[in-house]
This record gives structure tokens, sequence and C-alpha cells, in this order.
């Protein structure tokens, strides 16, 4: 039902030392050609289940500044006084079902389109907003307010349904904060992730991806 693999990118990333006095012949060049990355710009506009994936291939390590397309005005750059959201987190009432996590930022997403895909007995957590829109990230101080929540939803998630427990992401939510969501996530330690994206011609949420236990 869910990929094995992650899914192949459309387009190749393109890598040039045309410039570069070496070649693959000196000692000296894949030293060189694969140098550090220390900082990150990241302006991407894709699905959103591609958008976590990517974040979750970035890490948080390396410092990176995640950029925002708004709608109005139509720019990439964070307007002069942006504000912050007060995200929350909804807990289920109960934790005996299969875990889902709904990122409703974008707009409102109701229990049963949850419940039509994992059963009457989902435990759904959510995080949102008291309004959400699809122009809701106006700073980057939202972004950092949001990997916050994210990482003390990820841990009680993982607390009440144990790590090895594959978690249901459905996002509704701007690219911006769909790569810090992935950003946030430690291979190492958090549950695997079976990623759903909102196909309406489909009749609502599908799977798209999975990213397994340990990656």
């Amino acid at each position: 039902m869910f990929p094995e693999r992650y899914p192949a990118a459309d387009a190749p990333i393109e890598l040039s030392t045309a410039n570069s006095s070496f070649s693959d012949r000196d000692v000296e060049f894949w030293t060189i050609a694969a140098g550090d990355i220390d900082h990150l710009s990241v302006f991407s506009l894709a699905p959103q289940p591609l958008l976590i994936l990517l974040g979750s291939l970035l890490g948080d390590i390396v410092p990176s500044d995640v950029y925002q397309r708004h709608r109005e005005p139509p720019t990439w750059e964070w307007p002069a006084t942006g504000l912050v959201s007060a995200f929350e987190m909804r807990p289920p009432i109960a934790t005996s079902g299969p875990p889902a996590l709904v990122v409703a930022l974008s707009a409102t997403v109701t229990a049963d389109r949850i419940t039509s895909i994992l059963g009457r007995d989902a435990s759904i957590w959510t995080v949102t907003v008291p309004h959400p829109h699809n122009d809701i990230t106006r700073s980057r101080e939202q972004l950092s307010q949001l990997r916050s929540l994210l990482r003390f939803v990820f841990d009680q998630i993982k607390a009440a349904h144990g790590r090895t427990t594959p978690l249901h992401v459905f996002p509704v939510a701007s690219v911006s904060a769909a790569i810090e969501f992935g950003r946030v996530r430690m291979p190492k330690a958090d549950m695997p992730w079976r990623i759903y994206d909102q196909v309406s011609a489909r009749g609502g949420f599908v799977p798209a991806l999975s990213i397994p236990y340990g990656v």
C-alpha cells in the first residue's frame, strides 16, 4: 500500500565544477568538490508529502532559512511586521487506535476525513490554529514556534503509542511549515511516518509515501 522507497525526484540536481582548477585526476578533487555546507536558504514549491520528505532529508543540523511564497502580496520576502500564530495541540480522547497526526494550518480538517481511512478508533492528534487559512505563515518566528511545538507533539505521540508504531500524517499546511515539519524529525528516535496527500479527484486523502523507522 505504501512505497518501500522514496519516490524519485522529477528533475536532477545540477552540480558544477566548471570553474574549478582541479579535476578528478587530482588527489584533492573529491574533498574540495564535496565541501561542507554551512548554511541553506530553501525556496520550495511541491506537494506537501514531498516537502516533508525534503525537510526530513535536510534535517536541523545545518543552519537553514526556509522561505514561504506568500499570496498577498505575492513575494518570497518575509513581511516587515509578521505575526506569531497561536499554534496549539489537541490530543485524542483515547490512544488505543492507530495514531494520526493532522496538521491543520491552511484549512480545517474534520475527524471523519481521518476515520474514513483509519477506522473509527483512530487516535487523532491535531496541530492547528484558531483560524486556519491558506496564507497563515507570515514570519520566521512562526516557524520557530511551530518547530518547538512539533518536537513536543512528536514526543507525546511516541510516548503514547511506541516509537516503532507507524504515525499517519495528514498535512494541510504552508510549504514552509511542511518543510519544517520534516526537519524536526529525529531519524534515530521518531516513529515511522506514513504521509498522505489531499487529492480531491480521488475523494480525499490518499497515501503518498513512507519514511521508515530509523531513517
